[in-house]
């Protein structure tokens, strides 16, 4: 299966360690061989939060997931994949896609304070994994739970197997340096 994944996410927000919504829609324009143009809908495949504050935690399992700077300037970042082939499999014509648009909801806002960030779309280089953890806490749901075998965190891709290049992932070797 051929998964884009992407890192964070391209706009400015007044506020930062914002939590986005989950069912983001990458909708993809594309064109058929027989210039038939058609648009796909596609959900993310999977989406989890690298946090720098809870750096051994994931939120895989949350309908939402955490992105931006803290009021102390803790990072965290967004992880999101999509299957842009499977959305294709039953085309038997060659498709050439012409655009995509990614929406994202803000659903929370932090109430603690913030730090305005700019927000960029980078494509993942490495490999992650989702994860399935909530925080135990209503109270903070954008706290996550330690991270299980596999799972990506803010220290590994996949906890117990692989870290990332450096934590929170490295420019250019983990996510790619300029935005898509």
């Amino acid at each position: 299966m051929k998964r884009l994944e992407f890192l964070n996410v391209r706009a400015l927000f007044p506020k930062a360690a914002l939590c986005f919504a989950c069912f983001l829609r990458v909708t993809l324009a594309a064109r058929a061989q027989d210039n038939e143009i058609f648009e796909v809908t596609l959900r993310p495949t999977g989406d989890t939060s690298l946090m720098q504050t809870y750096p051994a935690n994931n939120i895989g399992g949350q309908p939402f997931f955490v992105a931006g700077t803290t009021q102390n300037k803790n990072l965290s970042r967004g992880l999101l994949a999509f299957d842009v082939a499977g959305a294709f499999a039953n085309e038997t014509r060659p498709i050439v896609i012409r655009s995509a648009t990614l929406k994202v909801e803000v659903v929370h806002q932090p109430a603690d304070g913030f730090e305005p960030t700019l927000f960029t779309l980078n494509r993942m280089l490495k490999a992650w994994g989702e994860g399935d953890k909530v925080s135990p806490e209503p109270r903070y749901p954008g706290t996550g739970a330690p991270a299980s075998a596999g799972e990506a965190n803010w220290i590994s891709r996949q906890n117990g197997a692989a870290k990332w290049s450096s934590p929170g992932g490295a420019i250019g070797v983990d996510f790619a340096a300029s935005p898509s």
